[in-house]
């Protein structure tokens, strides 16, 4: 903990990054200690970006039996971090990291983890942060750009609930989706 000082929180995530990706399955008995980095990190605005470039690592080379019984409380610390600071660089952030989430282990289980918090939580979420964020400020990196495109379209395609429940939504979302696909960014 005492390394992880404003100098070095860019390198020393970066290199937990690589561990994480070349040795996920030796580290799964460090799982605690590397979310217990992404919860400081993500306390602070100065490191909230690192923090998530860890967890997003996390997220892709754990195991998904893993992370799941850490998921509720991640979720917990984004919504309550997301209620009191909407700022555009954290939407950025929170909506790459629902797009890797539903990336890896699909719309289902985004929705039925956000509804578990709340009743409609995930409608929610998809109406007043992640559409708006694809129509008013699309991520202008091609990776970034290209994993919204994969979560977004998981979400469009894998959840007919969505369509009976949030039909707006929906649309918010594919009308957001064609206008990313169709960016200088892709």
């Amino acid at each position: 903990p005492s390394l992880w000082v404003k100098g070095n929180v860019i390198a020393l995530s970066r290199l937990m990054q690589a561990y994480i990706s070349k040795a996920a399955p030796e580290l799964v008995q460090y799982l605690n200690p590397v979310l217990g980095v992404f919860q400081k990190l993500h306390a602070s605005k100065a490191t909230e970006a690192s923090s998530f470039e860890i967890l997003n690592s996390a997220i892709v080379h754990f195991p998904q039996e893993e992370t799941a019984t850490r998921l509720p409380q991640i979720l917990q610390l984004i919504m309550t971090r997301l209620q009191q600071d909407q700022s555009t660089k954290y939407t950025a952030l929170v909506t790459t990291f629902f797009a890797v989430f539903v990336g890896k282990y699909g719309a289902h289980v985004f929705l039925e983890h956000m509804n578990a918090m709340q009743s409609n939580l995930a409608i929610m979420l998809l109406g007043k942060i992640w559409a708006p964020r694809l129509r008013t400020n699309a991520p202008s990196q091609r990776t970034e750009a290209k994993i919204q495109v994969i979560g977004v379209t998981k979400l469009l395609c894998e959840t007919p609930a969505l369509v009976t429940d949030g039909r707006e939504v929906w649309a918010e979302l594919l009308v957001g989706t064609v206008q990313l696909l169709s960016s200088k960014t892709f």
